[in-house]
Parts: C-alpha cells; sequence; structure tokens
C-alpha cells in the first residue's frame, strides 16, 4: 500500500498483477489513494493464467456473498424438512396405507427432495463458489466430481416434479370416479395435458442447464425457461389440488344437507389443504415478476457478473 502527504485510506483502487509463472490464487493486491473516491465502487481486476483480464465490483462480491448464506440456508432447511416428513410418512401410515401405490409415490417424492436438496447443498462448497472460479467462469481446474454434482442437481427435480404430480393426478382420478363420463373424461384429459407440459418444460430446463454447466458460457439468455418451468409447475400443483379441494368441499355440502354430523374432520382438511395451496402462492405473481437470483438458485450454473 502506497502512502501519500494527505491520504485517505477509503480513497483506494485495488489492481491485481500477473507474472511470468502465474499462479491465480496467489495475485498480489496493491491500493492507491486518490483524490475523490467511492469505496464501494472500486473495481478488482483480475488475471487469468493466460493473461485475460476480469473485472469485478465490491457491490458483487457483496452480493455474491449474502447469496450464498440465504440460498445455502433455505436448502438446509429444505432437507431437514423432507427428512422429519419422510420419517413421519414411514413410521405413522398404518398396514393397509402402506400398500397402496400413492403412499409409495409420496415416499419417493420425499427422498428425491431429500437428495435434490442435498446436492443443491453441496454445490455451495464447492469449488463451484470459490472467489476465483466464481468470478473468472474459469472452469479448466474444477474436478470431474464437481460437474457430475452440478449436473446430478439438474436431474434430481424432473424425478421430484413426476412423482409428485404422479401423486396428485391419482388422487384427482381417484375424487372424480363418481362424475359423469363427459366430466371425468374432459377433467382427465386437461389434467394430462397440464402435467405433459409441466413436465416438458422441467425436462427442457435440465437438459439446457446440464449443457450450460458442461459448456463456457452462463444461464443469462435462457432464464425465461426457468420462469416458465416454475409456472406450469406451479399450475400443475393448483389444478391438482384445486380439484381434491372442490371435491372435497362438494362432499361437507352435500353431507351436511343430508343431516349428516360428524363432519369436523372433513372441514379441517379442507380448511388446511386450502391455507397450504392460498397461502404460499399467494406471492407467486410477485416472484414471477422479480429478477431475481434466489428464484433460480436451483440451476447450478455459477451466476458470473459480466465485465
Amino acid at each position: 500500500m502506497a502512502s501519500s502527504t494527505s491520504f485517505n485510506p477509503s480513497n483506494q483502487n485495488i489492481s491485481m498483477n500477473s507474472s511470468t509463472s502465474f499462479n491465480p490464487f496467489a495475485q498480489n493486491v496493491t491500493m492507491n489513494s486518490s483524490t475523490s473516491f467511492n469505496p464501494f465502487a472500486q473495481n478488482i481486476t483480475m488475471f487469468t493464467p493466460n493473461g485475460t483480464q476480469s473485472y469485478v465490483q465490491i457491490s458483487d462480491i457483496d452480493r455474491w456473498f449474502y447469496y450464498a448464506i440465504r440460498v445455502a440456508i433455505n436448502y438446509g432447511v429444505q432437507v431437514g424438512a423432507c427428512l422429519v416428513m419422510l420419517l413421519v410418512t414411514l413410521f405413522l401410515a398404518g398396514d393397509s396405507q402402506r400398500r397402496k401405490l400413492v403412499h409409495n409415490i409420496n415416499v419417493l417424492s420425499m427422498v428425491f427432495g431429500f437428495i435434490r436438496a442435498i446436492l443443491q447443498v453441496i454445490y455451495f462448497s464447492s469449488q463451484w463458489e470459490e472467489f476465483y472460479y466464481f468470478f473468472t467462469n474459469n472452469t479448466a481446474e474444477l474436478t470431474k466430481s464437481d460437474f457430475t454434482t452440478s449436473i446430478a442437481g439438474t436431474v434430481m427435480p424432473i424425478l421430484m416434479t413426476l412423482t409428485v404430480n404422479v401423486s396428485l393426478a391419482l388422487q384427482a382420478r381417484a375424487v372424480c370416479k363418481l362424475m359423469t363420463r363427459k366430466l371425468y373424461y374432459a377433467i382427465f384429459g386437461l389434467s394430462c395435458i397440464i402435467l405433459l407440459f409441466a413436465l416438458a418444460f422441467r425436462f427442457t430446463e435440465c437438459v439446457t442447464n446440464a449443457m450450460t454447466i458442461k459448456s463456457d458460457s452462463t444461464y443469462y439468455n435462457q432464464d425465461w425457461i426457468t420462469i416458465v418451468t416454475l409456472a406450469t409447475q406451479a399450475i400443475s400443483i393448483w389444478w391438482f389440488s384445486g380439484l381434491l379441494m372442490w371435491k372435497l368441499g362438494w362432499t361437507i355440502w352435500t353431507r351436511k344437507k343430508m343431516g349428516w354430523p360428524n363432519l369436523k374432520m372433513l372441514e379441517f382438511l379442507m380448511i388446511m389443504g386450502g391455507c397450504t395451496m392460498i397461502i404460499p402462492c399467494k406471492w407467486l405473481p410477485y416472484l414471477f415478476r422479480m429478477n431475481s437470483a434466489d428464484l433460480k438458485s436451483h440451476l447450478r450454473r455459477p451466476r458470473v457478473c459480466p465485465p
């Protein structure tokens, strides 16, 4: 650090120089003072082994740091939630429930959700999230394990989406069996279309994200796939959950007209199911309009800030 007669420690420029035998992790930092300086708008210049420069701002480093903390906490909570629900489902289900197809699919969904969350957490302890690799987008030194874990993290959401939607579809089919044939087939056909759209966009996101991980590019120009994937998945869950809630409400209303007592359990299921649908989904339209990296945090490719 060079000093001067009138020195302002907050007024410094940061630069990193390369040498003939270059180690990108052993760069030197020199700080010089100037007259007018904003400490939060200074650039850090880094060099790759071939001499290419990469510029990073202090604000970009702050965003990268807080993003990693927020998303790691998020997926850590998902790991615990999936594990708890898996244990509850396994140990509290009766013998008759364990032999049903829906129960086994639900167990698979929680297993896939647990593995998915674990893979997402591992990403933040891999070399992808190290400072130099993240901001220079230099993947030459990354190991095969880093790539394999990241690609596996893009595949697991497909399996989870498939099992969750199939479980909801089977339950919706069961409650719609007593409808008229025309209404039943109309609902069944629309349900298949919604389910296929959700799976198709999730598969498209997986393929394009895996291709991006193996290449030297980023996922910025394909963000629309992520938004459409989340939208179709939300619509699918709304549709099947709505069918269940509508049929449950219709059953409560008809049985009350017939004078059936003791409908508290059905009313409780409908209220809790409605809250589960409405409260989380209330904020989804705002998330779709946000250009937030947190919304796309399951994409296993570094959010490299362009220079």
